[in-house]
């Protein structure tokens, strides 16, 4: 079976601009029911992505985890307006010759996370956006913990002789959360957006089934080049996290906290 190159994409926007709709309009990235996809249609998927309330946060107090804030430090902007003019570079005719100064709060506190969220079709889709929920709102606490997270979510099938795999940046270390940008967490993302890639890797004939899902720990040599850090932190898919597959189902909302937080760093 050929092992197929991560194919990367550097936002959310990227990857959702390839498809030619047209080709799609008939197929299960289309085609998939409201109950499976959480989503009426391709149309309401992609407002559901540009939505701020499409995934639910909380408060979550995570124990243990102590804000790493130190003081702010002063950053220069150069943009095309500002507080002060650069004039060495308003000579050389560069349009953002403006500088503006901020400060920003500093940290010294990294996680780098991969989350997989290729889950199989017998996942319970209601089960999918719980998952969802509390990851996003756990990002959230460890920002406002002073920690810098950077996302990125993975899919990795194999069929038709191939493995194949794509990656989705969805907030950089030094990005300002914005809730919407963790919209990719929901199922929508999965069952509407990565069908349509599914669909299109395998030039519009894809495996039955879409292929069988594949863990992202089996590729963890090749996400760790891919961010080019030995020090990621993959979250797995319900598919293939029993233990929380349970605790979702019996709604154990304190052990589901619990779990997924231990799959983090709180050094």
């Amino acid at each position: 079976m050929r092992n197929e190159k991560i194919d990367f994409y550097e936002s959310k926007e990227a990857f959702l601009s390839q498809f030619d709709l047209k080709k799609h309009k008939t197929m299960e990235s289309h085609t998939n029911s409201e109950s499976f996809a959480a989503s009426k249609n391709w149309s309401d998927f992609i407002n559901k992505m540009e939505s701020g309330d499409t995934l639910k946060l909380e408060p979550i107090e995570l124990k243990d985890l102590a804000a790493t804030f130190e003081e702010n430090q002063q950053t220069t902007v150069y943009d095309v307006a500002g507080s002060f003019v650069d004039v060495g570079v308003f000579l050389s005719g560069e349009p953002e010759h403006m500088i503006e100064f901020r400060d920003e709060p500093k940290s010294d506190k990294f996680i780098d996370l991969v989350i997989d969220n290729c889950e199989a079709g017998g996942i319970n889709a209601k089960d999918i956006e719980r998952r969802a929920d509390i990851i996003a709102s756990i990002i959230d606490s460890y920002e406002n913990s002073g920690y810098r997270v950077r996302v990125h979510t993975f899919y990795a099938v194999k069929g038709k002789g191939r493995k194949v795999k794509c990656m989705v940046k969805v907030k950089d270390f030094s990005d300002h959360l914005q809730v919407d940008d963790l919209n990719v967490l929901h199922i929508s993302f999965f069952r509407r957006a990565w069908f349509a890639w599914c669909e299109k890797v395998f030039n519009y004939n894809p495996p039955s089934g879409y292929g069988r899902i594949i863990g992202a720990k089996e590729f963890k040599s090749e996400i760790v080049e891919a961010v080019d850090n030995q020090k990621v932190h993959i979250i797995e898919s319900l598919t293939h996290d029993r233990t929380l597959q349970r605790l979702i189902k019996s709604n154990s909302h304190d052990e589901i906290i619990k779990h997924i937080s231990n799959l983090l760093p709180t050094d």
